[in-house]
Order: structure tokens, then C-alpha cells, then sequence
């Protein structure tokens, strides 16, 4: 008989500080791949890879990595920082801008589940920015809640222009507040 290993479902949350482009005078437009390390084999899988966000040295990633914690086992991640040129994500045509390694546990157990770390780049001592991972209980909710947003007479904040505003949705979180969503205002507002 098999018994079955105690395990909680975590919801990791990434942020970056002070990436560097690998170009002069630009913004780097980045992702986040997190790896895995199977324990079988010592080989890191690909877990899954964050949205693009464009032109932003301090990207507060939206989309969360689901990640099963199994007490008492030591459970390695990889999260590698990639400034991203083209449509097409191919990672081998991309330039790394750092990468960070730790254990899930290392992340529960830092002060409230927010572990901070320096981006490396490999045979590179210095850092390349900073990367933060936060960790939560995934609920496992399927809620769906329905806001209606309107807005008229907004200030024009361009000097020869229209104004370009936005909506940002946060929650707040033992270690400050998340943005959730960042909405660019252009018209018409998706959904996602």
C-alpha cells in the first residue's frame, strides 16, 4: 500500500528589481522560466514561463506558478530571467538576464514566505538584478466577481497629448499589497 505524501498547493509570485538590458539605452522586455529539479534523475524540468512584460527594469509578473510542497523533501527550483527580442519565445535565441536557484523551503520559511535574491549570470560573479519570489496557499477558489469600471473627464497628463491611463488592481497580502492586474486603458477594457 501506498500512503500518500502530506503536500499543499503553493501559488509562487515573481517580481524583479533593476534588470539590465542587454542593449544600450533600452528597457529590457522580460519573462521568467522556473525549472524544477526532478529527484529521480538531478535534472531540472520546465515548470512553466510568466508573461512578457515590455520595457520594464522592475517587472512585477502577474501570473503565478502553481507548485505542489511536499513536507520533508528538499524540492529545488530554478528561476532563469530572459530578455525577450523576438515573437517567437525560443529560449537558446533569447539572452539571459540572470538566473536564481533555491529550494521551495527556502521560500516558506523566509520572513513572511518572501525570499529575495541576486540574478547571476553563469561565469559572472555579479548580480544582475534582483529577484523576488513570494509564496502563498493556493485556496483552490473558482469565484468569479464582476466589476464594472467608468471613467470620463481624466486631466491630460502628455504635454502634446491625450492622457494614457490605466487601472491596477492590488491585494493586499501579509507583506504589503500585489498587483493582480495592470489594465492599460485604450478604449475598451479585456478581460483575461
Amino acid at each position: 500500500r501506498r500512503v500518500m505524501e502530506s503536500a499543499s498547493r503553493l501559488e509562487l509570485h515573481v517580481s524583479c528589481r533593476n534588470l539590465r538590458s542587454s542593449r544600450l539605452y533600452d528597457d529590457p522586455h522580460s519573462i521568467v522560466v522556473l525549472y524544477c529539479q526532478v529527484l529521480e534523475t538531478s535534472t531540472f524540468q520546465e515548470l512553466g514561463r510568466s508573461e512578457l512584460i515590455k520595457n520594464s527594469p522592475n517587472p512585477d509578473f502577474l501570473s503565478s506558478f502553481l507548485v505542489d510542497y511536499l513536507f520533508g523533501k528538499c524540492q529545488k527550483l530554478k528561476f532563469e530571467v530572459y530578455n525577450v527580442e523576438r515573437r517567437v519565445i525560443k529560449l537558446n535565441e533569447q539572452d539571459m538576464l540572470g538566473f536564481m536557484e533555491c529550494t521551495l523551503g527556502e521560500i516558506v520559511s523566509a520572513k513572511s514566505s518572501k525570499l529575495s535574491r541576486p540574478l547571476l549570470l553563469k561565469n559572472k560573479g555579479k548580480s544582475h538584478g534582483q529577484i523576488i519570489i513570494s509564496a502563498e496557499e493556493s485556496c483552490g477558489s473558482n469565484d468569479v466577481v464582476c466589476l464594472h469600471f467608468s471613467a470620463s473627464g481624466l486631466d491630460k497628463k502628455d504635454f502634446m497629448g491625450k492622457s494614457d491611463p490605466y487601472l491596477v488592481i492590488l491585494r493586499q497580502s501579509e507583506g504589503g499589497y500585489e498587483t493582480l492586474y495592470h489594465y492599460p486603458l485604450n478604449g475598451t477594457l479585456l478581460c483575461h
